[in-house]
């Protein structure tokens, strides 16, 4: 993986089907799941999260949003 930018959410893993994001902390390493992007289908999930370096991950009431049916 190449470098990614400390504090910022970028492509982690991607394969023929999908591609997930993760929140990389101040010190690039990835923290959270953030976005799971389908290539098969119309289909993106969304995991809402708040970061601080003081708590680190917390998750939100609401644990995954789900897009479906949009296009590109």
């Amino acid at each position: 993986m190449e470098h990614v930018e400390p504090n910022s959410e970028a492509i982690h893993r991607e394969t023929d089907k999908k591609t997930e994001w993760q929140y990389f902390d101040e010190n690039s390493n990835p923290v959270h799941l953030s976005k799971v992007v389908h290539k098969d289908k119309p289909l993106i999930y969304i995991y809402p999260f708040g970061y601080s370096r003081e708590r680190g991950v917390t998750k939100k009431k609401v644990h995954t949003v789900e897009l479906r049916g949009g296009k590109k």
